[in-house]
């Protein structure tokens, strides 16, 4: 099999197998990540009926996204009609290989007891019993993590008896005794992992026999011994939970595996209501050790952490309601007063890595999203009833930071953006340089008052520090970064950070970002090399990281360098699945390569992973605008609309999109409605062009103009400008003066990326108004060649030879648009293309396009 392709995977390895199949790590070609295959027995889908059910339960379960079940990606079939399905792959073993050591320290058998009741209840709100659940099922990830493997396997075995051949004693010793006659409920998999409890207190089963018969006997007629008779450490509260679970009668075992992993979170010493105690961890890779920042939530309301008398986390006044669902929460910048050094800094700094940890948990959260304080601060929201209205956010996360003296003191408010209301309220005091401390317990409180669940081990952020001022610094350089006009100053804040620690992965991504961002900012590239080489040196730090690749990428595709851009993003996502600028990183280098068909799918992948998070509706609405796919485009961008009633861009992107369709007045509605919410560019601009399209030329230059006032980068609206003053009368030297304009500004595009085809193709029609005729032929030909199916370009470089007085060979080009998709409509209401558009030439191209049609 090794090498063999399968589907679209190709096999690597063989990792191991059982009865219940064999296991292969493989290669996903599609989405370049690596996964598990694992093919079933032959016997078991003999039963095209078994088989049909088992598909569709693994269907259901694949739909679960929780950290404690493992990743069910694919369900196939080889040639010769072998069922496989595809998982994630995770380095690790099974507790049934940890058990081979011995038993397991008590505190740590009842955290991955828990975890896997946290999953089985996800499980179970679905309708799904796992029916086999055992040590061999439950694997444990190198980075501490629990995972549930083989849903429905045992069902499509049929093993909810023991009449089964080939049956195990091993099997037998985990079923539970209504499972003898088949008939069960979620609670067989209560006792069965009450019996994996006590095994790994134990290091035995409760129950045995020589026999699969004999192990059924006993489970149906003894009692097993008590746990402390086999070990004396084992606290009475643990023993009373194995002694529940192990009930022979289920109306008497726990009710449901949530209150099992309440009972077992209580007594581990962490929060109930489906979360436990998360502590972030920063790792070095110098030693690859683990530093902990901070320490357990039970810890800090206890009191039992250095220095008692600053380090406070208090409790406030919270509102007794359930979460909203979705969880979308929208990280606010923090208010505050004081002149301290730093302060303002912090307040951001703080935030947006809150908001990089918190993403961290998002993958095995079903419906948490978590919007960046970065966006809050682009878009000018500070306000939870904003949040909602702009960013779609179900949940606000605001408050204060102030520092009085040497001690930092910092209020979050958990607030639900429909009404107001705070839901939870958090207040935390500590020493100036105790920043990562902080920060930990900021972690901490939060994914407390979002109900996150987890063990103990969150899923952490890679490529930390051991070195608080380092991580302090960091800390303030982000702030900068986020903040307006301070890219200059976080890059120097951010050298600092790696200086102090120069195995700082984090701090050595957002160097990357903040000197690339900067050289974008300047237009000055000469710092885009040290910016690779910070993102270099994150990316062999920390392996993991999403954050360098994804700079990387961004500064590879800007560079035209595509495939090596793909691949930097592909890197990216493999980290981290859930990265939206990885997906659009990834689209936009597709784009690039002719791959739309990829680029879509990978869109709708994102949504699927996502379905909560609009932005990934409004990246594929737009994507498909920009593909011509109008039609296609509006359910999308209006379920945005749905979801954030003030979110502006999707407002200018729907007017946009109806003024293709040539829905005008639902155009106008749309663009003036996203003016209103928030006067921007490129709202003015499209309402400019439906006015220039309607003949109102003299309303769209001042509206063009209103446009350049805000932002006056763009070369498309200097152009449009500058047309939109060609047909009025007395204002050609105007025109001129614009059109120079555009020109700079689109060979400044193109300098930055060479293989913009757009960018040359507008600038060979700037070159032709302005009467430069070579050059504009000469970019024609650039754009031409970059690319000669893109009917956007065709149109220009039609447009472009119409001007020069070249009509036959405008024709052909104009032609060949419209035969690619090009809009007639946008042709004939072109003013400079109104002469073609009468000739007997263009009527005779159309006629004989429309025959090729019928045909």
């Amino acid at each position: 099999m090794i090498g063999r392709l399968v589907g679209h995977y190709r096999i690597t390895e063989k990792i191991g197998s059982g009865g219940m199949g064999v296991v292969y790590r493989a290669v996903d070609t599609h989405l370049d990540r690596e996964v598990a295959l694992k093919f079933l027995p032959p016997e078991l889908t003999r039963d095209e009926a078994a088989k049909q059910r088992f598909i569709g339960e693994a269907k259901t379960t694949s739909s679960i996204n929780h950290r404690n079940i493992c990743t069910v990606h694919d369900i196939g079939e080889t040639d010769d009609g072998r069922l496989y399905i595809c998982m994630a792959c995770y380095d690790g073993q099974t507790l049934e290989q940890r058990l081979e050591e011995g038993p397991l320290p008590v505190l740590e058998a009842v955290r991955v007891a828990a975890a896997v009741a946290r999953g089985l209840q996800k499980a179970h709100e679905r309708g799904i019993v796992h029916r086999d659940v055992k040590p061999a099922n439950i694997f444990i990830t190198d980075d501490g993590g629990v995972r549930i493997l083989d849903f429905g396997l045992a069902k499509l075995a049929g093993r909810e008896g023991l009449t089964v051949a080939g049956t195990t004693v091993g099997t037998a010793a985990y079923m539970s005794p209504e499972q003898a006659g088949g008939d069960v409920d979620q609670r067989t998999d209560i006792w069965s992992l009450g019996v994996t409890l006590y095994e790994l207190l134990t290091g035995t089963t409760p129950f045995g026999g020589d026999t699969p018969q004999g192990t059924i006997h006993s489970i149906l007629t003894e009692k097993p011994p008590p746990v402390h008779v086999l070990r004396d450490d084992v606290p009475p509260e643990v023993e009373r939970v194995v002694g529940r679970c192990l009930e022979k009668d289920p109306e008497r075992r726990y009710k449901s595996a949530a209150a099992l992993a309440d009972e077992l979170d209580r007594i581990a010493g962490a929060p109930a209501s489906d979360r436990t105690a998360v502590t972030r961890t920063m790792r070095t890779s110098r030693s690859g050790a683990r530093l902990w920042i901070g320490v357990s939530i039970a810890a800090l309301v206890l009191g039992l952490v250095a220095h008692p008398a600053v380090r406070q986390v208090l409790t406030g006044s919270a509102v007794d309601r359930p979460l909203p669902s979705p969880r979308i929460v929208a990280v606010l910048p923090l208010e505050g007063t004081g002149d301290a050094a730093g302060v303002e800094r912090l307040r951001l700094g703080l935030l947006s890595h809150l908001g990089l940890t918190l993403h961290a948990f998002q993958e095995n959260e079903d419906g948490l999203v978590v919007l960046p304080v970065d966006m809050a601060v682009e878009r000018g929201i500070t306000k939870p009833a904003d949040a909602r209205a702009r960013a779609g956010a179900t949940l606000a996360l605001t408050g204060q930071l102030d520092r009085r003296g040497d001690v930092v003191h910092c209020g979050l408010r958990l607030v639900d953006t429909t009404d107001g209301e705070t839901i939870a309220f958090r207040e935390f005091d500590d020493r100036v340089g105790n920043v990562a401390v902080l920060e930990d317990s900021l972690a901490a409180g939060v994914l407390t008052m979002l109900e996150v669940a987890g063990d103990g081990d969150g899923p952490g952020l890679p490529g930390g520090t051991t070195v608080p001022a380092a991580f302090e610094t960091y800390i303030e350089g982000l702030g900068l970064l986020v903040r307006p006009g301070g890219r200059e100053s976080a890059v120097r804040l951010l050298e600092r950070a790696v200086d102090a620690d120069p195995a700082f992965a984090l701090a050595h991504a957002a160097l990357g970002r903040a000197r690339w961002e900067l050289c974008l900012e300047t237009a000055d590239f000469g710092d885009a090399a040290a910016a690779v080489g910070s993102c270099s040196l994150a990316a062999r730090l920390a392996p993991d990281l999403a954050l360098p690749h994804v700079t990387l990428g961004n500064i590879r595709l800007q560079s035209g360098q595509v495939d090596l851009a793909a691949d930097s993003f592909r890197e990216a996502l493999a980290a981290d699945p859930l990265s939206l600028e990885a997906r659009r990183g990834l689209v936009s280098a597709l784009e690039a390569r002719g791959e739309n068909g990829m680029a879509e799918e990978l869109l709708r992948r994102g949504i699927a992973r996502s379905p909560a998070d609009w932005r990934r509706r409004y990246d594929l609405g737009v994507f498909l605008a920009m593909r011509g796919r109008c039609e296609d485009a509006v359910p999308e961008l209006q379920a945005v609309v749905a979801s954030a009633p003030r979110h502006e861009p999707a407002h200018s992107a729907l007017g946009a999109v109806f003024y293709y369709l040539e829905r005008w007045d639902e155009a106008r509605e749309a663009l003036t409605r996203s003016i209103e919410i928030r006067p921007d560019y490129s709202s003015y601009s499209n309402l400019a062009t439906l006015s220039f399209q309607e003949g109102r030329y003299a309303d769209a230059a001042e509206l063009y103009e209103r446009a350049l006032s805000m932002d006056d980068s763009d070369y498309r609206v200097w152009g449009n400008a500058a047309a939109a003053y060609l047909w009025l009368p007395g204002q050609r030297d105007r025109a001129m003066e614009m059109y120079r304009r555009a020109a700079e500004k689109a060979r400044d595009a193109c300098a930055v990326d060479p293989h913009n085809a757009h960018a040359h193709s507008h600038l060979a029609s700037y070159y032709g108004e302005l009467g430069r005729r070579e050059e504009a032929l000469e970019r024609a030909d650039r754009a031409l060649a970059l690319a000669p199916d893109d009917p956007e370009v065709l149109f220009h470089v039609g447009h472009t030879y119409e001007v020069l007085g070249e009509r036959g060979t405008a024709l052909e080009w104009i032609g060949r648009a419209v035969e690619l998709g090009y809009s007639r409509a946008q042709i004939e209401r072109t003013p400079g293309l109104r002469a073609l558009c009468s000739s007997t030439e263009y009527e005779r191209l159309i006629q004989r396009g429309g025959e090729e049609e019928l045909l």
